[in-house]
């Protein structure tokens, strides 16, 4: 490694969540900082919820916190404190990206599109094909844009929560030649990804989001929690022969899309 110590000079960007325990960023870029020697460092902070507007004016007014990352529950609380949002991100009400701009702060929602990068990265084009997607929060409801985007043939969801049903719709169907959707998933057969997008199964749950008897060997099952690496989710697929895509591949797919957006150079990333 060639990696600089942080000093008054560097520049820095956070990941803010409740808790953050889970997140990989902070490994996923300190290391990349390191390997070429870009004078940055990457944190973790565990914000309480009813601060994050304080937070948001800390980084407007820091001139070297360049942004970061906005995780769970902080996505929808962020979007409030932009100075502007990118049209997804306006269109979820959502952010999980954040560039200072000379204390400006623009929001952007990467889940969906790097979600999906991920697929591919694992092998599998999206287009096309029979979506099952779990969760009706942030996350899915990026996933589920981003499903529409990339033009998957059907779109299937399971949302415990019936009042989110009209937003996830409208979501969906704000994309021009939106996929048919539909809200009675009653079995994960027959689809060619199957997708988590909730936290059910993060650090130490051992639940999982929905019943994973009808999984089929067909199918590639997609997970968005990084924390266990093998969530009950993707052990279920894994036993049933499934190809899977883990929570931190999104992570590493996310790096490729928002580091040219903060102007430092992407990490290098492989899919194992």
């Amino acid at each position: 490694m060639t990696g600089l110590l942080p000093s008054g000079k560097s520049d820095v960007f956070a990941i803010i969540g409740h808790p953050v325990t889970q997140v990989q960023s902070p490994s996923l870029y300190n290391s990349h900082f390191a390997d070429i020697g870009f004078d940055a460092v990457f944190i973790a902070l565990d914000v309480e919820p009813k601060l994050v507007p304080e937070y948001f004016r800390l980084m407007r007014g820091t001139k070297n916190l360049r942004g970061g990352f906005v995780t769970v529950p902080h996505k929808r609380s962020a979007a409030d404190c932009m100075d502007e949002l990118t049209p997804r991100a306006e269109a979820l009400h959502a952010v999980s990206v954040v560039k200072n701009d000379n204390g400006r702060l623009i929001g952007d929602m990467t889940d969906g599109p790097a979600f999906l990068d991920a697929t591919r990265g694992r092998g599998l084009e999206p287009s096309g094909k029979r979506v099952a997607l779990i969760g009706g929060g942030s996350a899915a409801s990026a996933i589920a844009h981003a499903c529409a985007e990339q033009k998957v043939a059907e779109l299937v969801m399971s949302v415990r929560r019936r009042e989110r049903h009209e937003a996830l719709r409208a979501i969906v169907e704000s994309v021009p030649n939106a996929p048919n959707l539909s809200f009675d998933l009653d079995t994960l057969d027959g689809f060619d990804l199957v997708i988590n997008g909730t936290s059910v199964g993060m650090a130490g749950d051992d639940n999982v989001p929905f019943p994973v008897e009808t999984m089929s060997a067909h199918s590639m099952v997609g997970e968005v929690v990084t924390d266990p690496r093998v969530t009950p989710w993707l052990a279920a697929a894994l036993a049933k022969g499934c190809k899977v895509q883990y929570g931190l591949d999104m992570a590493k797919a996310q790096t490729q899309l928002v580091s040219t957006w903060w102007d430092i150079p992407p990490p290098a990333i492989e899919y194992l």
